[in-house]
Parts: structure tokens; sequence; C-alpha cells
């Protein structure tokens, strides 16, 4: 006998704030440890293992930004890895070693230079 499938599959643009709404959900739920996805009278239910498997990408093109999150598991036990040191925030880092790549034509910013009286 054949595995049994259930999917539920969208894609639709909405605004920002309802995409953080979406988020939100999702993250109440995972933390409930069931997430339910309903379109209509259709509904996948899905229960998250202990560990988690992320896969995050980001790209940035001249004409189009992408952010994909794909997150799943296996309905077994899995060892969990580390982090990667990934950080997804509002704020671009600080550090020199990571930085947007320059467009061509552009130079790169100036930094001010100190002066000190003596």
């Amino acid at each position: 006998m054949g595995k049994d499938k259930h999917e539920v599959s969208t894609k639709v643009i909405m605004q920002v704030k309802d995409v953080i709404a979406y988020l939100e959900d999702l993250t109440a739920s995972l933390k409930a440890g069931q997430v339910c996805v309903q379109q209509g009278n259709e509904f996948v239910t899905l229960k998250p293992a202990e560990a988690i498997e992320v896969e995050v990408e980001a790209v940035q093109k001249k004409d189009k930004e992408k952010f994909t999150l794909e997150i799943s598991w296996k309905n077994e036990s899995r060892m969990v890895g580390e982090i990667n040191e990934l950080k997804i925030s509002a704020k671009e880092p600080v550090s020199k070693s990571i930085s947007k790549k320059e467009k061509p034509g552009e130079s790169p910013e100036k930094q001010p230079e100190t002066i000190t009286k003596k």
C-alpha cells in the first residue's frame, strides 16, 4: 500500500504585517507542539519532532530580494547539530568581514577620519 500524503500549498502576495502575523502563528504553533495549516476545507496537522532541520537562504539581486526559510523533520529522533552562528535580525553587522557586495561603479563607503588634538 502507498504512503498517505496530505498537502496544503499556496502562493500569494501579502502585506508585511500579514506575513508577520503568519510567522507569529507559526511560532506559537511550534511552541504548542502542533502546527495545523488550513486552506478552505483542506488542512494538514503536523507534529514537529524535538530536532528540526532548518534551511535559510537570503538572496539579493538587482530587482528582486528573496528570503527562504524551510523547516523539516522526520518522525523519529535525530541528533541536534550546532547552530552555525546563523543570526537573523533587522540590523546589518558592524564587522567589515561580513558586508554587502559592492555594485559595479559604486565605491566603498568612507569611514570618518578621527582627528586627535594635542
